[in-house]
């Protein structure tokens, strides 16, 4: 592939698994360097992480962060050397990260069309997965419990 660069990967998301696969998408399938910071939620990933990549991360290829604050994660993204951020987690973050934080600041960017974010943003948001609704004689309180976990 001719694609390289370097790739920030925000593991966040539910299924810990996917920043690993994450990391390996970038590595191999876009040709970068990944940096994967881990959410603090994902802290018991990091030293398994860390082991099944030693070679690679001995080689500079890949650098795994796990205990960040907010200002470190902005800064991460928005490097100017940053070519890709993937995002594992919510759609607030991800509109946080290219639009800005500010309510009023990222209502003005998207009606402009002008992203903070430089990088190329790719995100597997979670609670954006259809549902699949199997036709049945369901009760009130059923359809009303179920509604108010969909919402």
């Amino acid at each position: 592939t001719k694609e390289s660069g370097l790739m920030v990967v925000l593991g966040a998301g539910n299924q810990g698994a996917l920043a690993l696969c994450d990391t390996l998408y970038g590595l191999f399938t876009r040709n970068c360097v990944v940096y994967l910071k881990l959410h603090a939620l994902r802290n018991y990933l990091e030293p398994l992480i860390r082991s099944l990549l030693e070679p690679l991360i001995q080689r500079g290829f890949v650098q795994v962060e796990c205990h960040t604050t907010n200002e470190r994660a902005a800064a991460l993204v928005h490097h100017p050397l940053v070519t890709a951020v993937h995002l594992t987690g919510g759609k607030e973050t991800h509109d946080g990260i290219v639009w800005g934080f500010d309510p009023k600041e990222q209502q003005t960017n998207k009606q402009n069309n002008t992203p903070l974010l430089k990088a190329e943003m790719t995100s597997e948001l979670g609670a954006v997965s259809p549902w699949i609704v199997v036709p049945a004689n369901y009760t009130n309180a059923e359809l009303k419990s179920q509604a108010g976990m969909l919402a």
